[in-house]
């Protein structure tokens, strides 16, 4: 895994966590192959997602609140 990748930790995370980007749409963006993605993620000690696609009702923008675990809505 490159230093690159590692400097970019938190922006993985945040892209693959928050905005729910698969792991090649964001190795895609870092030119970088999705086993890489996928090893920076697991060291940030982040559960991946099942493989497959996603179900045609799951909305992936960042403009949606976050939520908590029990499903409230956060003040930001």
């Amino acid at each position: 895994m490159s230093a690159k990748l590692l400097d970019k930790t938190e922006d993985i995370v945040n892209a693959y966590v928050l905005k729910s980007q698969s792991l090649r749409e964001i190795a895609d963006f870092y030119s970088v192959s999705s086993g890489s993605i996928r090893s920076v993620l697991k060291k940030a000690g982040v559960s991946l997602r099942k493989r497959g696609r996603r179900p045609s009702g799951v909305i992936t923008t960042s403009a949606l609140p976050l939520t908590d675990t029990v499903g409230y809505v956060q003040e930001v």
